[in-house]
């Protein structure tokens, strides 16, 4: 109970200082002690993570024909120049006001048919993805390469305790 025990969850993408380094080079189960702490890892694990952009159209309020037909439009539109981004902010029918930008998140944070049809698609290029049982259909852009995180759940412990 005097313990003075602290939990410290660190991400390989978000945490970069010279001590996050040094743990993110260990497994859990590892106890590491410095000067002023020792470190135990309880949890390590590593996902894939994808961020695209996307035109989200909505199937409820839109024919599948005139959603056909809006994608066209909006893919046309990209090849002539028309940044993605300004096409997302124009068509999208979700509100998002990143301009479609997911930010990083990990393939079974969305449903099955956007993330298996992303991972299939080079980064830059632009694509249809249709998730019929929902009425969800879109033109998505994949912005980045997919990268891998590390993250960590650490117990860090004075030393001296």
């Amino acid at each position: 109970p005097n313990l003075k025990a602290n939990i410290l969850y660190i991400d390989s993408n978000v945490d970069s200082s010279k001590e996050f380094k040094v743990l993110l080079n260990e497994k859990a189960g590892k106890v590491l002690s410095t000067e002023r702490n020792i470190y135990k890892v309880l949890y390590d694990t590593t996902t894939k993570q994808l961020r695209v952009n996307y035109i989200f159209l909505d199937g409820s309020r839109l024919s599948k024909k005139n959603i056909d037909s809006l994608r066209n439009i909006i893919i046309e539109q990209y090849k002539n120049g028309t940044p993605f981004d300004s096409l997302a902010s124009k068509y999208t029918m979700d509100g998002n006001s990143n301009f479609g930008d997911t930010n990083w998140f990990a393939p079974e944070m969305m449903v099955a048919e956007f993330s298996e049809e992303i991972q299939k698609h080079s980064t830059s290029e632009v694509f249809i993805v249709d998730v019929i049982k929902n009425e969800w259909y879109y033109v998505v852009k994949n912005t980045f390469a997919p990268k891998i995180t590390r993250q960590m759940k650490i117990l860090i412990v004075p030393s001296g305790c």
